[in-house]
């Protein structure tokens, strides 16, 4: 038996350390949590413990496809590589389409194919369907995330989780959360419904305060006003670190009071002071997540969390993400420098690709690492630009996802396991250095020699794609590891994870260097210099001219206990503990609906209708729906997946999705559901 340290490559923020055990032939027999990880200490969350589920599939692709008429059948890479070549050939750049995506977080699964775009010319997406409005927010205020190291979250005398369901999103930091409630140290999660983390920590001791969806700011800029007006604010300290404190503090002062706020929210005055408290006298870490923030003013959201923090001068105890601790390196993977000359960089909103690819924006369009057909807001549309003509789509994955299902050519993917790679984290600050384990199965490819083999048939440059994956791993991770010690540097050799220190920088990476109360920058995209109290969301009409969202119910899509995004969506025993997919309300609309526990109902707005099963919840906030993740599309009678009902509407400020910003209809439907009753079964 052989042991292989390696990294989960999920779009997770615990990016945890694992081991793959292979037998004498080299085959893979075991995946299990790697004890030496110095964040994740040897534990796996319930998704990546079966990932086996995965890759030993025999539904994995292994064989590239190409379309016949409405038939995708096998090819040989060169074939394919042809029809590719043929095609793109005809297609102005700025008609080529990069849509990659985070499936595989590895540096060089991720972006190595930008390199290949780049240097076709392609147009990009700004990336921003996940977290462009709150990686804008926080940056407005705070410039890079660095974040505190939450290997010492349990250090901390007190915890604020502001939007956040831990349990599910940062699976690793939740034993310190339990640490901390039984040490008797104060712990408060703040969200919108009563999620896992919400009701372990009051199960633990804590507390959990639900607020009204797209209320925080009101209550985040109340708080800064209570702190100003209790003498809570180190002027001195504060007016050297911060850029416009005067300001602020005088918008604030003209804000919400505590109580007004309050009542706003939804909470009593007592909970909304038991936050207060926390912050100026506990001196609380504040753990902030991303979710809270997909609304039309998410961004302003986080602004207001940040400079609250910022006030009370616990910027060192605050973590938003902590990616900007590696040193900038995606330039070096992905070479701009490589574009033709004369074609400039152009990009595109990616929360709004669905209208772009309906009315026939691209001529082609390649996808890896992403399943825009489930994940992308307005499916229906981004399905139908996908399903064009005139429209060249050619798919690098593991499975015949909803995405593959419609393309002209098909390539068989490697999974991580089957890649040398370098992964960095978002959440914590470790670097690991993962080998190939095992061979791909049948003509599976990995990202890099799959993009290399396009740049070859598209005639680009030689620097495109001279280098394999195993040159370019080791070319990266000697520039992420500048800092390290000799020692650290043959431990990441190894492929052991190592934690980064954080280097003090000059500055804090806003224009001023400084951190930014008051932003110059958020004023020229068209939003307030300071953030603003207004809760709920702005009514302005969408891009395409239909009305903002209306609805009894807002939408509200939980991250899923048992799938990721689409990831596990090929995986009979993943998708068997998701079971038929569901929505919860909360009993008291259930009876004015005419809905019992069980009953079919139909989600509708302007975009869709969707018939899911009732699961009633006092956890469910009354006029909030709440579905747990994302299903098949399959799983539903009108074979539509959840984010047919969401729009292609950014945020105002970083242009991010809007999803929490969906409305929705809610009645008992006519019929039973039969499809879910099947996949049951």
């Amino acid at each position: 038996m052989a042991t292989h340290p390696t990294t989960c490559p999920l779009d997770c923020p615990d990016a945890c350390g694992m081991l793959a055990e292979t037998d004498a032939s080299g085959a893979l027999v075991k995946l299990v949590g790697n004890p030496a990880h110095p964040y994740s200490s040897g534990h796996l969350c319930g998704k990546t413990a079966i990932f086996r589920e995965l890759q030993d599939s025999d539904a994995r692709l292994v064989t590239p496809l190409v379309r016949e008429g409405d038939r995708l059948v096998p090819a040989t890479w060169d074939d394919a590589l042809a029809r590719i070549a043929e095609r793109v050939a005809a297609v102005e750049p700025a008609r080529v389409l990069s849509l990659g995506y985070a499936g595989n977080m590895g540096r060089l699964a991720r972006k190595y194919p930008e390199r290949v775009m780049n240097a076709l010319g392609a147009t990009a997406t700004d990336g921003g369907v996940c977290d462009g409005e709150a990686i804008l927010g926080h940056e407005l205020v705070f410039g890079r995330a660095v974040g505190a190291d939450l290997t010492r979250l349990a250090e901390a005398p007190a915890l604020v989780v502001w939007g956040c369901d831990v349990a599910r999103t940062l699976q690793h930091s939740l034993p310190r959360v339990r640490e901390l409630c039984r040490a008797g140290k104060p712990v408060v999660v703040v969200d919108v419904h009563r999620g896992d983390t919400a009701r372990r920590v009051e199960r633990w001791g804590g507390r959990a305060v639900i607020v009204r969806p797209g209320s925080d700011a009101a209550l985040l800029t109340a708080l800064a006003r209570e702190a100003f007006e209790q003498g809570c604010v180190d002027r001195d300290a504060r007016a050297a670190d911060c850029v416009g404190l005067d300001e602020y503090e005088a918008s604030v002062r003209s804000g919400p009071t505590l109580d007004e706020a309050a009542a706003a929210c939804g909470i009593t005055l007592d909970e909304a002071g038991a936050l207060h408290r926390l912050l100026a006298t506990e001196r609380a870490w504040v753990k902030a997540g991303i979710g809270w923030t997909r609304r039309r003013r998410g961004a302003n959201a986080i602004r207001a969390l940040a400079c609250l923090v910022a006030v009370h001068g616990l910027e060192d105890r605050f973590h938003f993400e902590s990616g900007d601790l590696f040193r900038e390196h995606v330039t070096r993977i992905v070479r701009p420098d490589l574009r033709p000359a004369g074609v400039a960089p152009r990009v595109v909103e990616h929360v709004a690709l669905g209208p772009a690819l309906a009315r026939g924006d691209y001529g082609a369009v390649f996808v890896w690492g992403h399943n825009p057909a489930v994940t992308l807001p307005d499916s229906i549309s981004v399905r139908a630009g996908l399903s064009r003509d005139d429209c060249f789509v050619v798919v690098h994955e593991l499975f015949l996802t909803e995405t593959a299902a419609l393309a002209d050519v098909v390539l068989p993917a490697a999974s991580f396991l089957e890649q040398t790679d370098v992964y960095t984290s978002y959440g914590h600050r470790c670097l690991q250095y993962t080998r190939r384990v095992v061979a791909p199965p049948g003509e599976a490819r990995g990202n890099v020699d799959a993009f290399r083999a396009i740049g070859r048939a598209l005639g680009l440059p030689e620097d495109v794609w001279r280098d394999d994956e195993e040159a370019l791993a080791r070319d990266l991770l000697a520039h992420l590891a500048q800092d390290l010690t000799g020692d650290d540097r043959a431990r990441l050799e190894r492929g052991e994870p190592v934690a980064l220190p954080a280097t003090p920088s000059a500055d804090r990476g806003t224009p001023s260097g400084r951190i930014e109360l008051v932003s110059e920058v958020a004023e020229r995209r068209g939003g307030p210099r300071v953030p603003t109290p207004e809760a709920g969301d702005p009514p302005s009409a969408a891009p395409d001219g239909r009305l903002g969202e209306s609805g009894r119910f807002q939408l509200h899509c939980a991250p899923s206990v048992h799938t990721h995004n689409s990831t596990y969506l090929h995986s009979p025993r993943h998708l068997a503990r998701l079971g038929a997919p569901t929505c919860a309300l909360h009993p008291d609309d259930a009876r004015e609906l005419g809905v019992v526990e069980g009953d079919a109902v139909t989600l509708s707005n302007a975009r869709a209708a969707l018939t899911l099963r009732a699961r009633l919840s006092d956890d469910a906030p009354r006029g909030m729906v709440v579905v747990d993740g994302l299903f098949p599309s399959s799983a539903t009678p009108e074979g539509l997946g959840l984010n047919a009902l969401t729009g292609p509407i950014p945020g105002e400020l970083g242009r991010g999705n809007s999803y929490y910003s969906t409305r929705v209809d809610v009645a008992r439907a006519a019929t039973p559901l039969a499809a879910a009753a099947a996949l049951e079964r």
